[in-house]
């Protein structure tokens, strides 16, 4: 059984943090444990603020593929990226508009089912050799960062 979204125009819930910052001190120390635990408490779409910016986290499938593709032109990167873009560069991730439809259409033959078959073997090879190192140092009970 599909689930679906329902888009809906009500603000959504979130954590609210302190006045003026929001979670600026919540979200640095923990980006991922604090958005996992936003999902779980918020569920599909939630709203926070670090230091008068609003965020919006989306989850659901359904919405993600609404903000980054079907509804994109209504959703900007925005201001807050422009330290990343002149460190990076305004790549896919970064870009917006005309740019980026220019940026996703020389990408996206990389991304068809085709292309992507050629990689199962090299990948199966890599996650085997990533879980036999793994493998290796549980049974040493040595600890690791399986995030790196």
């Amino acid at each position: 059984m599909q689930q679906t979204m329902t888009v809906s125009s009500k603000v959504p819930g979130g954590p609210r943090g302190f006045p003026g910052v929001g979670v600026m001190f919540e979200f640095p120390r923990d980006r991922r444990g604090f958005l996992t635990n936003v999902a779980r408490q918020y569920g599909d779409v939630a709203q926070f603020s670090i230091a008068g910016m609003k965020f919006y986290l989306v989850i659901h499938p359904d919405g993600v593929r609404h903000v980054l593709h079907d509804n994109r032109v209504n959703y900007e990167r925005g201001k807050m990226f422009d330290p990343m873009r002149n460190l990076i560069g305004n790549g896919l991730i970064f870009s917006d508009g005309a740019f980026w439809e220019l940026q996703r259409g020389a990408l996206q033959p990389a991304f068809h089912m085709q292309s992507v078959a050629r990689f199962g073997e090299v990948i199966r090879h890599e996650a085997e050799s990533l879980a036999r190192r793994w493998g290796e140092k549980g049974a040493r009970q040595q600890s690791f960062d399986a995030m790196p």
